[in-house]
C-alpha cells in the first residue's frame, strides 16, 4: 500500500516536470533553434495553403498555462487515481515526441518530423480514448480540469498533424500535389473538419470542435488572396460554429427533459 502511494505521488510530481519541460523545451525551439531555424521559419520555407495566420499559434499559451493549472491540480492524492495511471504513461510518450519533433522539424527533416507528429497525436488519442470512456466515473471539477487543457491540445495537434503532412508533401515536389495544390489543400481541409464535427457530435467534445474553428479562421485570413482556400475554410468554419451551436441546443433541450423527468 505504501510502496503504491509513493509510486502514485512520484507520478504526479513526474507529470508536473513533464509539463515544465514541454514548456522549456518550445521556448528554447524558439530562442536557440536547435536546427538553426525556427519553427516559424521553417514553416516559411515548406509554406502550405492550409498554413494558418502567425496569431494563430499563440493558442500554445493557452494550451501551456491550462496544462499547468492541470498538473497543479492533480497533485491531489484523492484525485481520480486510476485515471491518471491510465493516461500518465501515454502523457510521457506525448510529451518525448513533442521534443523531438521540434528537433527534427527545425532541422527540416519533415519526413521523421510527420512520423513523429504521428506519435504525438497516436498519444492523445489513447489518452482521450480513456477519458470519453471514463469521464462520467471522473468528478465534475476533474473532468474540467482535465477536458479543457488536453481538448485544446488535441483540437491543435490535429490541424498541426495535417499541417505537418501537408508540408512534407509539398517539399517531395511531386507533380500530384504541386500541380493541384488548391485541391489537395481542400482535401485536407474537409479532412479536417471533419473530424471537428465527429469530435463534437460523437463526443460532445465542444472545445476541439472550438480549435478548429479557430484554425480555420486563421486560414481564412492568411489565405484571402487564393479564393478557393479562402471560401473552403470561411464555409468549413461558418458550418463548424452552427453544428456547434445545434449540438449545443441539443444538449440543453436533452438536460431540461432529465430535469423534467426526475422532478415528475
Amino acid at each position: 500500500m505504501k510502496t503504491a502511494y509513493i509510486y502514485t505521488i512520484v507520478q504526479r510530481w513526474a507529470f508536473i516536470a513533464a509539463v515544465v519541460l514541454l514548456i522549456v523545451m518550445n521556448f528554447l525551439s524558439t530562442s536557440i533553434p536547435f536546427g538553426g531555424n525556427t519553427v516559424a521559419e521553417v514553416s516559411a520555407t515548406f509554406h502550405t495553403l492550409i498554413t494558418p495566420a502567425s496569431y494563430a499559434f499563440s493558442i500554445w499559451g493557452l494550451i501551456y498555462l491550462t496544462l499547468l493549472v492541470f498538473a497543479v491540480f492533480q497533485l491531489n492524492k484523492g484525485k481520480n487515481t486510476r485515471f491518471f495511471r491510465l493516461v500518465f504513461p501515454y502523457f510521457l510518450i506525448n510529451v518525448l515526441s513533442n521534443v523531438l519533433w521540434l528537433i527534427a522539424f527545425q532541422h527540416e527533416l519533415l519526413g521523421l518530423s510527420v512520423f513523429i507528429m504521428l506519435i504525438t497525436l497516436g498519444s492523445l488519442i489513447v489518452i482521450f480514448s480513456y477519458f470519453y470512456r471514463l469521464r462520467n466515473a471522473l468528478s465534475t471539477t476533474h473532468r474540467y480540469f482535465f477536458q479543457v487543457p488536453f481538448s485544446l491540445y488535441f483540437g491543435w495537434i490535429s490541424i498541426a498533424t495535417i499541417v505537418n503532412i501537408s508540408a512534407f508533401l509539398y517539399s517531395l515536389q511531386l507533380p500530384v500535389f504541386n500541380n493541384s495544390p488548391e485541391l489537395f489543400s481542400i482535401i485536407m481541409l474537409i479532412l479536417g473538419a471533419t473530424l471537428g464535427l465527429y469530435i463534437l457530435f460523437a463526443k460532445k467534445d465542444y472545445i476541439y470542435t472550438f480549435v478548429i474553428v479557430w484554425a480555420y479562421v486563421a486560414i481564412w485570413i492568411q489565405h484571402a488572396d487564393v479564393p478557393a482556400i479562402m471560401n473552403t475554410a470561411k464555409f468549413a468554419a461558418i458550418a463548424l460554429i452552427a453544428a456547434i451551436a445545434i449540438q449545443f441546443i441539443a444538449d440543453r433541450i436533452k438536460v431540461a427533459q432529465y430535469r423534467s423527468t426526475a422532478s415528475s
